[in-house]
């Protein structure tokens, strides 16, 4: 079984390349090493999220590369991706967490696409770079 992790964040796709990645969050390391893609939906909560869709829309995936960077200063991880595809599914997040508080959920990755009816073959894929 080939798990993947819903995301609810507000960074935009600038500070996330600025970061290296996809962070900075309380994450398992072994488990999230073997993460196979990353579904970031909109997290419009805190002041500086960036206010480009609904709150809980999901607006990108992302391929994981398997490095995962452990800040300095806490035990929080920043996911790296290597490509992206940007997408729009509205109320992602309360369809697939019934609006958990928890701000990331792993989820068993074809459950996650079949759900969210996301067709890897079909989205344009950016390269992080």
């Amino acid at each position: 079984m080939r798990e993947s992790i819903l995301i609810f964040g507000g960074k935009n796709l600038k500070e996330m390349k600025e970061d290296g990645g996809i962070g900075w969050w309380y994450v398992n390391q072994g488990r999230a090493e073997n993460l196979e893609y990353a579904v970031i939906t909109r997290c419009l909560t805190q002041e500086w999220a960036t206010h480009d869709v609904e709150q809980g829309t999901a607006i990108m995936i992302c391929k994981l590369t398997g490095m995962v960077d452990k800040a300095i200063d806490s035990n929080r991880k920043c996911l790296r991706f290597s490509s992206y595809a940007k997408i729009n599914i509205p109320n992602a997040w309360q369809k697939m967490t019934n609006s958990q508080r928890n701000p990331f959920k792993y989820i068993e990755t074809n459950k996650l696409l079949k759900e969210l009816e996301i067709n890897l073959n079909e989205l344009n894929w950016l390269q992080i770079a």
